[in-house]
C-alpha cells in the first residue's frame, strides 16, 4: 500500500491570525489545537476515500500538538528532531505525496507570522531564492523522488507553493494576511480545504529524485548567533550576519536546523 504523509503546521490553519493562538504556554493555544483538529479531519475525510496509507506528521513546535484519536484512520508522528523534520518519513520508499497542511509564508515575505523554521533568521535563501518551509519541504521530498501534491496556508504560503512546487500544485488559501499578526479569514475555506484535498489525489506519484548540490544561506538577527553557527563544518561566512552553506538538499536543510540550535543558545 502506497504511503500519503500528511504534514501539519499550525500558522497558516483557519481561524489562526497571532502567536498566542500556536505557542503552548499560552491560555490561547488550545484554539491552534482545536483549528489543527478541524482543517486535518477535513483534509483526512476526502483523503480516505482512497486506499493510501496515510500518516500524520506533527510538525509544529515540539510535534506534540495532536494525540493518535485527532487523526482518524491515519498514522501519527510526533515529537522534536525528526531526522527528516517536518517531511518525516518521505524518504520510505512507499511515499508517493506530502500534502502541506496549515503552513505560512517565508521570512522576508509580507505573510503573518511568516518565518522560516525559527525566528532566528529574518532571511533565508535556496539557490538564491527566499526560502520558506513549504520549499524545504519541497526540496526534501524532491530528493526522494516525492511530489507535494497539496498545499494549505495563507496567501503568502501559496504563492510560494506555486512558485516551488509548480504552478498546478493544488492550493487551498484559506485566508489573507493583513500585517504580521492579523489575516482576513476566507468565509469558504472549509469548501477550499476539501476541494484542495481531492485534487492532491490527482497529484499522487513520483518525479526524479533530485540529487543535485545546492547553497542555502541564512541571516541571523546578530552577530553572535553567526560566531556560533559558524562552527558548523562546511558553513562559509559571508558577513557579520550571514552564512552558507552547500551540499544536498537534505545537507542544507540540517546545516539550517543546527544553526538554529546554535543561535539561539
Amino acid at each position: 500500500m502506497n504511503t500519503i504523509i500528511i504534514s501539519t503546521d499550525m500558522e497558516g490553519l483557519t481561524g489562526i491570525c497571532r502567536w498566542s493562538q500556536v505557542t503552548p504556554t499560552s491560555s490561547e493555544y488550545e484554539q491552534g489545537c482545536a483549528a489543527l483538529r478541524r482543517d486535518l479531519r477535513l483534509v483526512v475525510d476526502e483523503l480516505t476515500v482512497s486506499d493510501h496509507r496515510l500518516v500524520v506528521v506533527d510538525g509544529h513546535w515540539t510535534g506534540t500538538n495532536l494525540k493518535p484519536g485527532d487523526v482518524g484512520p491515519a498514522y501519527l508522528s510526533s515529537g522534536t528532531r525528526m531526522p527528516w523534520g517536518m517531511v518525516e518519513g518521505v524518504q520510505d520508499d512507499d511515499v508517493v505525496g506530502v500534502l502541506l497542511l496549515g503552513y505560512h509564508g517565508c521570512a522576508g515575505s509580507q505573510g503573518a507570522m511568516a518565518h522560516t523554521w525559527d525566528t532566528v533568521f529574518p532571511e533565508v535563501r535556496f539557490n538564491g531564492t527566499l526560502c520558506g518551509e513549504i520549499t524545504l519541504a519541497a526540496m526534501l521530498a524532491r530528493q526522494c523522488g516525492v511530489p507535494i501534491i497539496g498545499v494549505s496556508g495563507d496567501d503568502h504560503a501559496c504563492i510560494e507553493a506555486k512558485a516551488t512546487c509548480g504552478a498546478g500544485t493544488p492550493t487551498a488559501e484559506v485566508k489573507r494576511s493583513l500585517s504580521y499578526e492579523s489575516v482576513q479569514f476566507h468565509p469558504d475555506a472549509e469548501t477550499r480545504l476539501r476541494a484542495m484535498a481531492r485534487n492532491a489525489l490527482l497529484a499522487v506519484g513520483n518525479v526524479t529524485p533530485d540529487k543535485e548540490q545546492h547553497c542555502i544561506m541564512a541571516k541571523f538577527l546578530d552577530h553572535e548567533a553567526v560566531d556560533r553557527a559558524g562552527l558548523v563544518p562546511g558553513s562559509v561566512r559571508l558577513d557579520s550576519h550571514a552564512l552558507e552553506f552547500a551540499g544536498t538538499a537534505k545537507a542544507c536543510f540540517d546545516a539550517l536546523r543546527v544553526w538554529a540550535m546554535l543561535a539561539e543558545h
